[in-house]
């Protein structure tokens, strides 16, 4: 009986690895394209990174300290994608993403933050980690303002052939303003 119990748990388990090779090798590179930027705006970093190709360099998913900011701003992402343009292991795909304008964004940012900053400077009561707790919310609170004007980047996601199927390995051309927001 242990045998047998053994033998269909080896069983369940080879053909589970079976078919999940399966559809990871079969998916196009419009569906990759779709599922990365998918998890991009879910915040869900581990589809991310089996969705970025190693050749790209290892992908490293926003801190504790940086996610609030960042699945904020990328819960504000939306994004349209062209077919696939496939030349042997290579594709790419155009895309269209929507999310705050970088300009008006780094603009209120500043607004907002910087006579916070002024006054946290001048006070003894308030410590280095409270000023960046309340920048933090800050931004976020501008990020989830409804009134938050949105602007469309154009760029180019390039996907590679690898032994897994199609993989994410770079998303070019999404020139924004503010070099302060590189980090997202």
């Amino acid at each position: 009986m242990h045998r047998r119990v053994s033998f269909l748990v080896v069983l369940a388990l080879v053909l589970s690895a079976l078919l999940a090779g399966c559809g990871s090798s079969t998916s196009s590179p419009e569906q990759v394209a779709t599922d990365y930027f998918g998890a991009l705006t879910t915040g869900d970093w581990a589809t991310v990174a089996k969705l970025q190709s190693s050749r790209g360099g290892a992908f490293e998913p926003p801190t504790a300290d940086e996610e609030r900011i960042v699945k904020a701003l990328t819960g504000r992402m939306a994004f349209d994608l062209g077919e696939a343009e496939v030349q042997g292991d290579e594709a790419t795909i155009a895309v269209d993403v929507t999310m705050p304008d970088m300009d008006r964004l780094a603009v209120a940012f500043m607004d907002e933050v910087l006579p916070l900053a002024f006054e946290a400077a001048f006070s003894e009561d308030v410590s280095e980690e409270q000023l960046q707790l309340m920048v933090e919310e800050k931004f976020v609170e501008i990020l989830n303002d409804p009134g938050l004007a949105l602007s469309t980047y154009e760029g180019v996601v390039r996907l590679v052939k690898e032994a897994g199927g199609w993989k994410v390995l770079t998303v070019d051309g999404l020139d924004m303003s503010g070099d302060v927001f590189d980090g997202f």
